[in-house]
């Protein structure tokens, strides 16, 4: 790999039933993690050092005030470092300047639109996952929702519901990242 994951990382998976990889001592900085329960739980330690590896970070692209505030508090996570931006012009260089792990992408924006945006941003990083927030659900905008690989497309206004979908879309797409990253 090149970047700044070039490192090599090591990952300790937990289940509920202590049958993944026959793990059965998980050290994470000294403190045994066995006691934690539910999904499969993962961890990433660095392997020279032992230090965790730093946060994912969301950019979260909206003009909309009300949304920002509602992902600003339904995200709120110590995993999850979160940047706002307004513009279509720092979606761009917040992509090109740093490794962004999840984009969550309103097609109202200052400048360019995200719907213009969108396409160039797929040619910078066609893997990012994007999650799209939209009041049009049109034939053109589902059909560039599927050509372009979105995620998830969340409707305006923004419901409770539909924050919460983003929150466990979220979720998912940081378990499958980190763990697509212990085989890389």
């Amino acid at each position: 790999m090149s970047g700044p994951f070039n490192e090599m990382w090591l990952g300790c998976i937990r289940s509920e039933n202590d049958e993944i990889a026959g793990l059965s001592n998980c050290l994470l900085k000294g403190k045994n993690t066995l006691g934690l329960s539910g999904k499969v739980q993962l961890w990433m330690m660095h392997a020279g050092n032992g230090t965790a590896k730093s946060k994912k970070l969301v950019i979260v692209a909206t003009i909309d005030q009300k949304i920002e505030n509602t992902l600003g508090k339904q995200l709120s996570s110590p995993d999850y470092s979160l940047s706002f931006v307004r513009k279509g012009a720092d979606v761009l260089s917040e992509i090109l300047e740093k490794e962004v792990d999840l984009l969550i992408l309103d097609l109202d924006l200052a400048g360019v639109m995200g719907i213009d945006i969108l396409p160039v941003i797929r040619k910078m990083r066609p893997r990012l996952p994007i999650i799209l927030i939209t009041e049009d659900f049109t034939y053109r905008i589902r059909k560039l929702v599927a050509e372009q690989g979105v995620i998830y497309q969340a409707l305006k206004p923004m419901s409770p519901n539909e924050a919460g979908a983003i929150s466990m879309a979220t979720e998912r797409i940081m378990e499958k990242t980190a763990f697509a990253q212990l085989f890389s």
